[in-house]
């Protein structure tokens, strides 16, 4: 997204402004140590919503009333203030930027933190939730934290801390939850996902959800509609032996398939005028009920002479594994017995001897063989139990028939009130059938017909975004754009050529060596040169690609590089001379003549590559990200332009952001 920093700075305790002006592409804040250069960074995070004030401590935050920053974010112009150790920012929009707009009276309390940050999320993101689960949701206790403005500064900010950090390339990445926040949040940023995507996916949970439902609701219903179909079979036939009828006048399944008018039927055909006196159906159903019965008593009393056996066995073998300890075989050794009278051997007990050996040995294997067997027989009476509990079950239900027809039998042979057996039985069966309800089966056929097809049309409508496809196409356009622009960094030849490979998805981030068929991570990747490279190659190669996105790309076409030549001048901190001299910085590091310049040629490689990477941008987008690059170096010959036209008045050696007179 096309933004620029027009102003930043700082307004003292006396309401004198202290700004610091920027213009497009490529800006240089050169000056010696302790002049406020590396403030600036912390300014702009602080203004824009951190809740955390790290602005170093000295002459700045001594004098400081207000921080600001004035920018153009998309089409709008917003000025940022904000003071020392707040939990307010101010904000406000203008027409046009103006140099002198900016003072005290420009700036109120307005918006708390996280006022600030709901407000800029609908001025810039339009987004009001990300939460694919109303699931997840629920069972977390809170919501899937949204994008905001903080969201996308770990792709803005590379402190001096963090340039050439082996261990971490992104701001913000050491608290875990952040990480996964910026990762997940990156997708909507560039454009791959809308809120409407993020709609449809509750949607489709919430179908899915749905469907899991109805569908439990069918196995339960069928459940319960076998188990009446269960209890109707023998009230029908009962019904039916009582009735005398030689044929079934109707069928169980046409019962089952259609109760509503069966029941109809069923109220005509059922009636005393029509008993069969003749037919012996009756002791028929009887004798069939009664045999069904004999027989499942017969299985039941084997069953359970089996868990009998069985428990007698698992009760022998325990009283064998809990008896003393047996001799050790091996002790029963007997020697031929002597008479202590007339000293005559007798060769009779060492044979007994050996065969109590034998007997012990056989014993001991019966034993090793009885505790392999326990948990078969474990297993087996467990199983055995369940079937004596079904054969149970069925004898009981049985016996119950068989004693219901001798009732009825016993109604007709006594002559008593036939039709009110009739009757009796015949409102047992309606009542069966009355809790028939296949309209309910039906109605849930429906709703999953019905929620399918919503589930399909959303699915159709959720490929339409194809991340995995865009993440893919992402990649490979970023890998590409780090070969080109990691190839023109000085890595050491053992990296060379670069082939840095990036992920969107974890973020993580190894040079391909292809020739060793092995990936190398930044932690391993040695000196503090090519950890530095490796940062600006992939932020140059990520800002390149939010670019060519153009305004589908959420993210600020901005990026802070903070003191990137510390790698080759670490003892920056001792440079305090009016002038910047190659001199100077060889006596402060101690270097040869050779190093030196070796050193400085790579550090105006720098440079050069920044500038280049702006202009070339620029003409093939028509915009490039604004660098601003804070850093002690001056006075280098580049290629394109002069030095001093990116340092446009930013030199801090003798002035500083903060004069105290």
């Amino acid at each position: 997204m096309r933004s620029m920093i027009y102003e930043t700075g700082v307004i003292d305790n006396s309401d004198k402004k202290h700004p610091v002006y920027f213009k497009a592409g490529l800006n240089i804040v050169t000056g010696a140590s302790s002049t406020g250069k590396s403030a600036l960074i912390e300014i702009f995070d602080y203004c824009l919503g951190s809740s955390e004030d790290t602005i170093p401590e000295g002459v700045i935050t001594d004098n400081a009333k207000i921080y600001y920053v004035c920018m153009g974010i998309s089409n709008q112009i917003y000025v940022f203030g904000r003071k020392p150790k707040s939990n307010r920012v101010y904000t406000r929009t203008i027409q046009e930027y103006k140099k002198n707009v900016i003072d005290i009276d420009f700036f109120e309390d307005r918006f708390a933190i996280s006022k600030f940050k709901e407000y800029m999320r609908n001025e810039l993101l339009d987004i009001d939730s990300i939460d694919e689960s109303t699931q997840d949701t629920f069972y977390k206790g809170q919501r899937e934290s949204r994008p905001t403005i903080r969201s996308y500064m770990s792709f803005l900010l590379q402190h001096q801390n963090l340039i050439a950090n082996k261990h971490a390339l992104f701001y913000r990445f050491d608290e875990k939850e952040k990480r996964e926040q910026v990762i997940k949040h990156t997708n909507f940023f560039l454009g791959f996902v809308k809120q409407e995507y993020f709609i449809q996916m509750k949607k489709k949970e919430s179908i899915e959800i749905e469907i899991r439902k109805l569908k439990k609701e069918k196995e339960i219903f069928n459940y319960y509609k076998e188990k009446q179909e269960l209890e109707l079979e023998p009230e029908l036939k009962n019904m039916y032996a009582l009735m005398r009828f030689s044929k079934d006048p109707i069928k169980l399944k046409s019962i089952i398939s259609n109760p509503v008018e069966s029941k109809t039927r069923l109220h005509v055909i059922l009636h005393p005028d029509n008993f069969d006196s003749s037919s012996e159906i009756f002791h028929k159903r009887y004798v069939e009920i009664s045999e069904s019965h004999a027989e499942k008593v017969v299985e039941l009393n084997r069953v359970r002479n089996k868990i009998v056996s069985i428990e007698n066995s698992l009760n022998q073998e325990d009283k064998l594994l809990n008896s003393e300890k047996l001799v050790n075989q091996g002790a029963i050794e007997v020697s031929d017995a002597v008479c202590p009278l007339c000293e005559t051997k007798h060769s009779k007990l060492p044979e007994s001897a050996g065969q109590l050996k034998s007997a012990i040995k056989k014993l001991n294997q019966t034993l090793r063989m009885t505790k392999e067997m326990r948990a078969p027989f474990q297993t087996l009476l467990a199983d055995t139990e369940i079937q004596a509990d079904k054969l149970t079950k069925a004898v009981k239900e049985l016996q119950a028939e068989k004693r219901e027809l001798e009732n009825i039998d016993e109604v007709v042979k006594e002559r008593k009130d036939f039709s009110e057996a009739i009757y009796n039985q015949k409102y047992k069966l309606f009542s069966i059938i009355d809790s028939l309800n296949p309209a309910t089966d039906t109605k849930i056929d429906s709703q999953l017909i019905k929620l399918k097809k919503e589930l399909k049309d959303i699915t159709r409508e959720l490929k339409r975004y194809d991340i995995d496809t865009l993440i893919k196409e992402a990649e490979k356009k970023i890998n590409k754009y780090m070969y080109d622009i990691g190839n023109k960094f000085d890595f050491e030849d053992t990296y060379n050529p670069i082939n840095l490979k990036f992920s969107l998805e974890s973020f993580d981030l190894y040079h391909d060596d292809i020739d060793k068929d092995k990936r190398i991570y930044l932690r391993s990747m040695g000196s503090g040169a090519n950890w530095l490279y490796t940062h600006l190659t992939l932020f140059l190669a990520l800002h390149k690609y939010f670019v060519s996105l153009g305004e589908e790309c959420l993210i600020p076409s901005i990026l802070f590089l903070d003191q990137p030549t510390q790698v080759y001048f670490p003892n920056f901190s001792r440079d305090t001379n009016k002038d910047f001299s190659k001199e100077d910085i060889k006596s402060i590091e101690g270097l040869g003549d050779s190093k030196i310049d070796e050193d400085m040629k790579s550090v105006t490689n720098i440079f050069n590559q920044l500038n280049n990477y702006c202009i070339s941008l620029n003409d093939e987008f028509g915009f490039s990200p604004q660098i601003i690059v804070t850093d002690h170096v001056d006075n280098l010959t580049l290629e394109n332009g002069t030095f001093e036209s990116l340092v446009n008045g930013n030199r801090w050696r003798v002035k500083k952001l903060i004069n105290i007179d």
